[in-house]
């Protein structure tokens, strides 16, 4: 499974501060990290599916 938040800071798109808290909502949420990334549009739909793609030489 891909850890897309990880991914995100791994690519410096987001930092330390907001990884952890889309961890923490994603975690307390019961959300996909997907979800919760999509929900508070740090990356479009279409990158956030580009960026799997990627990652999964797709």
């Amino acid at each position: 499974m891909i850890n897309l938040i990880k991914l995100l800071l791994k690519k410096k798109i987001i930092g330390k501060d907001q990884a952890t808290a889309l961890e923490y909502e994603a975690k307390n949420s019961k959300k996909s990290e997907e979800e919760v990334i999509l929900k508070n549009a740090v990356v479009t739909e279409d990158f956030l599916f580009g960026l799997k793609s990627e990652k999964l030489k797709i």
